[in-house]
């Protein structure tokens, strides 16, 4: 009885070693996309412009038109490397609510 009991707790602490007892930690999740706009403070205005259009979208939950002008402006030539890190930040946090909207439109009812 004892091996049984014994071999029960390694499971479940193998289990939990596996599995994961904490949360995952997910770098998108703590993304704050107004990191685009400290990113570009020195910016031309049209670029500035379009970042406040891409926070907007953002947070009005328009992701996949966030993405396609995130693309635009990381296809822009001339960013910094904050800029970059900002730019690939942001979409991947964008990437994630977009799927994360894609899912919950796609559960039935």
């Amino acid at each position: 009885m004892k091996t049984y009991s014994r071999l029960s707790i390694a499971i479940v602490a193998f289990s939990c070693l596996l599995g994961g007892c904490k949360p995952a930690y997910h770098p998108a999740a703590v993304v704050d996309p107004s990191l685009l706009s400290k990113s570009f403070a020195n910016a031309d205005a049209a670029t500035k412009s379009s970042i406040d259009e891409i926070v907007s979208n953002i947070n009005a939950a328009h992701y996949e038109v966030a993405l396609g002008d995130l693309q635009k402006l990381y296809e822009q030539s001339g960013l910094t490397p904050d800029q970059t890190n900002a730019v690939l930040g942001v979409n991947q946090f964008v990437q994630e609510k977009f799927a994360e909207s894609a899912k919950k439109a796609a559960k039935p009812k």
